[in-house]
């Protein structure tokens, strides 16, 4: 009976390490935006020269605040936060004149939330998608931002996907 129970446990223990294992790897490759079509040049953000497009992303954080919790909520490895504040100086500057976080992870959610938006530039201004990760409900959206003269006139949600995950 004790053989039986101490194999039971192992399996347990072993099934849980893997959930754990599993949540915490589709926070770390979840890719942002609502299907394939969004991704382009705009995504990749490590060296932002575009004054534009970051006043872009600031406009649609201060609006929509995407999270970015996709699962089973959980503590952000230190060195996770460490390495996306070195991927993007830019940003980090901007962000603490502008927001001025109280602390590194503070900084890590503006970051996160502002590099989640994918944005593709069009005839009137940019189409934009991004991911609100809030833990057990994942929403996807697509929408429209309009310029004029490089001025952000207004923006508008066109598509809205919802989800639920296991938590």
């Amino acid at each position: 009976m004790k053989y039986y129970l101490k194999k039971i446990l192992l399996y347990i223990l072993l099934l849980s390490s893997n959930f754990i294992f599993i949540s915490c790897y589709a926070q770390l490759t979840h890719t942002h935006g609502v299907g394939q079509d969004s991704i382009n040049k705009s995504n990749n953000i490590s060296d932002i020269d575009n004054l534009l497009e970051t006043k872009i992303r600031m406009f649609l954080y201060e609006k929509y605040h995407p999270g970015h919790c996709f699962g089973m909520p959980g503590p952000v490895d230190k060195r996770i936060i460490k390495w996306k504040l070195t991927k993007h100086p830019h940003l980090v500057k901007i962000i603490k004149e502008r927001y001025k976080p109280t602390n590194e992870n503070k900084l890590y959610d503006i970051l996160s939330s502002m590099i989640s938006f994918t944005l593709k530039e069009t005839q009137g201004g940019y189409e934009f998608s991004f991911t609100d990760g809030n833990c057990c409900v994942i929403t996807h959206y697509k929408g429209i931002l309009y310029l004029e003269n490089n001025k952000i006139i207004e923006s508008k949600i066109t598509k809205q996907e919802t989800e639920n995950v296991p938590c």
